[in-house]
C-alpha cells in the first residue's frame, strides 16, 4: 500500500565509534537550491541527517564523529562548502527521544 517507505538497523553510534553528535544551523549566502544543497553535504561522510527549515537558518544538519576534534573537522568541511556563509552549533549531550 505504500505505507512502509523503508526497512533499516540502527546502529548504536557508540558501539559504531561515532558517539559525538551535533545539531548545526547552516546558513547560506542568497539562496540555494535544495537538491544543490543536498549534494554538497552528501559528500560529507559525518552529515548523517539534513533538512531544510524555515526561520533564520537554511537547514539544520546533524553532524555525527569519533570524539570533539574530529566533530570539528566535520563542522569544518561543512564550513568551507560552497554557498555556506556561517554555521551555529549545538553538542548533543544527551538523546532523549529517538523514534
Amino acid at each position: 500500500d505504500g505505507v512502509i517507505k523503508r526497512f533499516t538497523i540502527d546502529i548504536d553510534p557508540a558501539v559504531d565509534g561515532t558517539p559525538t553528535e551535533a545539531y548545526v544551523e547552516l546558513f547560506c549566502r542568497g539562496t540555494i537550491a535544495p537538491n544543490d544543497l543536498r549534494r554538497m553535504l552528501t559528500a560529507i561522510p559525518e552529515v548523517i541527517e539534513a533538512g531544510t527549515v524555515t526561520g533564520d537558518a537554511d537547514a539544520i544538519v546533524v553532524l555525527r564523529a569519533a570524539g570533539v576534534a574530529e566533530l570539528e573537522q566535520a563542522l569544518e568541511k561543512v564550513r568551507v562548502a560552497g554557498s555556506v556563509d556561517h554555521t551555529k552549533s549545538s553538542v548533543v549531550l544527551s538523546r532523549l527521544i529517538q523514534r
